[in-house]
């Protein structure tokens, strides 16, 4: 390759380069005009009694969770933290990173299970108001096996990419962003997840949307993250679970982009969910193997 062929590749190059940052942020844009949907879903609820009395119920379930778990780490949790740094100064990020583990995240993982089955009523409607009839669940025994499978492997999916979340604390200066970050594409993708579900997606396709349109969904997260960076500890942990259902309503309405029939360069797709879901296989493939020994020593 002579010397003019060579730059001409190289300007072809950095052209690419440029396009598809440029598309990037664009879907970047998009993410974020999606996530400032609140008239929309104020006028949503508004007309819906259904979507209205959930969203309420859930507000009030995470502010009586949260306000007692606030009680109890400003009276017990703080007194305790103060007297070990006191003794141990060097362990203050430690610290941090156990409270989130053993406190905050399981107050989340309670806040999102005693919700849950609102939050799939809130799913389902703005579902049929948004896109149409979600599909029906099979009833079978095998589909219910199969849909438990799925459930465990979902849950720990999300329990590792918590983890990774938390142990991003340890980066110094940015770790904390980084953290809070992670933790609202976690909430974002499980908004989302709702959706998904009623157009019977698998765990695997999920996983891979979220990943390849990642762009648009950084976009999404934007409000929710700028929030959790400026408002106070501990408050800022308890945005994304107050304002979730708003976010159920604003995934059922919102057009991820790339849309599939959208040309377009091909944004990299960054698994964020790699260790977590190679773990969480691992698990599943465990559980399926000790499962079938019963059976198998049956049958001899």
């Amino acid at each position: 390759m002579n010397q003019s062929e060579h730059e001409t590749h190289k300007s072809s190059d950095n052209k690419t380069n440029l396009e598809i940052r440029t598309i990037g942020l664009n879907y970047i844009w998009h993410g974020l005009k999606d996530s400032c949907q609140f008239p929309i879903v104020l006028f949503v609820l508004y007309g819906s009694s259904t979507l209205a009395n959930k969203s309420l119920h859930s507000f009030a379930v995470n502010f009586i969770l949260f306000l007692s778990s606030y009680l109890f780490t400003y009276l017990v949790l703080s007194p305790l933290n103060k007297s070990i740094l006191d003794s141990f100064p060097a362990f203050a990020t430690q610290t941090m990173i156990l409270y989130k583990i053993f406190w905050i995240f399981p107050i989340y993982i309670t806040s999102f299970f005693i919700n849950h089955k609102r939050y799939k009523q809130i799913a389902s409607r703005s579902f049929q108001i948004f896109v149409g009839k979600p599909m029906q669940e099979s009833s079978s025994v095998s589909q219910l096996a199969t849909g438990l499978v799925k459930q465990i492997h979902k849950s720990l999916l999300f329990a590792m990419f918590l983890l990774a979340s938390s142990l991003m604390s340890l980066i110094p200066i940015i770790g904390n962003i980084i953290s809070i970050i992670l933790l609202n594409l976690l909430v974002c993708f499980y908004a989302f997840d709702f959706g998904w579900f009623n157009r019977g997606w698998q765990t695997s396709q999920t996983v891979e949307f979220f990943e390849s349109h990642w762009s648009y969904f950084i976009g999404f997260t934007i409000p929710m993250t700028t929030l959790s960076i400026f408002v106070p500890q501990f408050i800022n942990l308890g945005i994304p679970a107050f304002i979730f259902p708003f976010y159920i309503i604003m995934a059922n309405r919102s057009l991820p982009r790339p849309k599939s029939d959208e040309p377009k360069l091909i944004v990299p797709r960054i698994r964020f969910f790699y260790f977590a879901d190679m773990f969480s296989n691992k698990v599943i493939q465990y559980l399926k193997v000790k499962g079938s020994k019963p059976e198998t020593l049956k049958n001899q």
